[in-house]
């Protein structure tokens, strides 16, 4: 759903005529930082992810270092 009021917001801003200036940059800068922040969130959540797997792994990688080099 708020991907559809985005659609409509950014088609309303270059197609409606007469709109002032500085009300098409207020619906801009606020459908840039909409997206930013789900954008962000998304972000931090895949950083996350991937020190976990980090973190998990660690052990596993240092097994098999430690039997390579005795082997």
């Amino acid at each position: 759903m708020t991907l559809r009021w985005e659609q409509r917001v950014r088609s309303a801003l270059v197609s409606e005529p007469g709109v002032p200036v500085a009300t098409r940059a207020s619906a801009g800068l606020l459908v840039a930082r909409i997206r930013l922040r789900r954008w962000g969130r998304r972000g931090a959540i895949v950083l996350a992810a991937a020190v976990c797997v980090a973190v998990m792994s660690a052990p596993l990688v240092a097994a098999a270092a430690l039997l390579t080099h005795v082997l």
